[in-house]
């Protein structure tokens, strides 16, 4: 594949590549971003590594009322309970209010843990070439790599 043809393609397939492999790519292209904001605006100046110079700002949405900053006990008590060993996904569903970030962050103020996996060589599985096989068609396809990951009992870091 050729530059051209990949920046042509890089618009349709950009949702399909995972966050690192996006942030990896932004990193060979960016040289920096300054952010500057109010209660109103967030004004992001980016600067290219080509010498280009960028600024955007963004209107921030007004607020009408405090009630979806304040967390109630209930919320609290739910976090408490699934923070340790609960997926993240199914953290964010059980609170559809808030946000990966809001969760994260109001559970690192409550000083809650998450149960550490390990990672350990020995645990992890070899790759049969019927795997291989199957991610690289399935990458090729363009299925998004958390679908691939879960297809083939896999992380998304495995995947990638």
């Amino acid at each position: 594949m050729t530059v051209k043809q990949f920046l042509l393609n890089l618009p349709g397939k950009w949702q399909h590549y995972s966050s690192a492999v996006r942030n990896r790519l932004l990193k060979l292209l960016i040289e920096k971003v300054e952010l500057r904001h109010d209660a109103k605006t967030i004004e992001a100046t980016v600067y290219w590594k080509t010498g280009f110079c960028q600024r955007v700002i963004i209107q921030r949405a007004r607020t009408t009322d405090n009630h979806g900053s304040v967390w109630t006990a209930e919320q609290n008590t739910l976090l408490e309970t699934l923070w340790r060993n609960a997926p993240l996904t199914a953290v964010q569903e059980a609170l559809p209010e808030r946000t990966l970030s809001a969760i994260r962050s109001h559970a690192r103020r409550l000083g809650l843990k998450r149960q550490r996996k390990t990672n350990s060589a020995r645990l992890c599985r070899r790759w049969t070439r019927q795997e291989e096989k199957q991610a690289k068609a399935l990458y090729e396809s363009g299925t998004p790599f958390s679908e691939v990951a879960m297809k083939l009992n896999r992380t998304q870091a495995a995947i990638v």
